[in-house]
């Protein structure tokens, strides 16, 4: 037995691809205020003791302050604060704070008032350690320091930068169809029915007629075979041949503007 087949190659240039991502940048801001009532009983506690605020969140993760009243240092005289992270988050993200020591209206005081750089975070349990933020002597004479009360205001700007990618795209190009139509119209190209009109012949196709007409699918479409393999007589004045075939086939297919 003896068979053969056929490939085809089809070769031509690909329409372009366009691709879309998107950087998306955004600040969440908060701030939490530690109040330290007893002051003078804190100070006993000794070296490198942490006393730790309560939790709070800010840009979708858990904080606390911590204040060590020994700082970290046993010949220092500094008081010591910090930022503990303590819930891990799922990505790295940026964050910035700041500790300011607050007056008696709970206004922030310039002089002590500490900024740290931009970190990175990432892990449960980062600390940002700010261990010289005022020295006890300092803040024992001043007037910030009343009924053995102080309080310590902390800012956070959380920041998260993520890149989104779209989906990919192809630009298509605007329909040629009406042209197409105008050619097959024009070239009588894969024709498979013939109208007479006034005794001249046109080549036509029938499932484009029928689509197009209710009259002309009311007439065709129960004798098929026979409009296929006969033709159709088609009464109308020899001006119009052209009319009815060009709205059968083409007419409907016109680019809109």
């Amino acid at each position: 037995m003896f068979s053969s087949s056929k490939s085809v190659v089809l070769a031509g240039r690909d329409a372009p691809a366009h691709t879309v991502s998107t950087i998306i940048a955004g600040a969440v801001s908060g701030s939490h205020v530690l109040t330290v009532r007893g002051y003078s009983t804190t100070v006993g506690l000794g070296v490198d003791k942490i006393l730790q605020s309560s939790n709070f969140s800010v840009g979708g993760h858990a904080w606390n302050t911590m204040y060590c009243p020994h700082g970290h240092d046993p010949d220092g005289d500094w008081i010591s604060v910090g930022l503990n992270l303590r819930h891990a988050p799922a990505t790295n993200f940026k964050i910035r704070c700041t500790f300011s020591l607050l007056d008696n209206v709970g206004e922030t005081v310039p002089r002590y008032t500490t900024e740290c750089r931009m970190a990175t975070c990432s892990n449960k349990g980062e600390v940002l350690a700010f261990p010289t933020f005022i020295k006890r002597a300092e803040l024992e004479e001043s007037a910030y320091l009343k009924d053995d009360c102080f309080s310590v205001k902390c800012d956070i700007t959380v920041t998260k930068i993520r890149t989104e990618d779209k989906a990919q795209f192809v630009m298509v190009p605007p329909s040629d169809m009406h042209e197409q139509f105008d050619r097959i119209l024009q070239t009588g190209e894969l024709s498979d029915v013939t109208l007479e009109v006034s005794g001249e012949t046109f080549a036509a196709h029938w499932c484009l007629l029928t689509a197009r007409s209710s009259v002309f699918m009311e007439q065709f479409l129960p004798m098929k075979e026979n409009v296929l393999q006969e033709g159709v007589h088609v009464a109308a004045p020899h001006r119009a041949r052209r009319r009815v075939l060009e709205f059968s086939l083409a007419a409907g297919c016109r680019r809109q503007t």
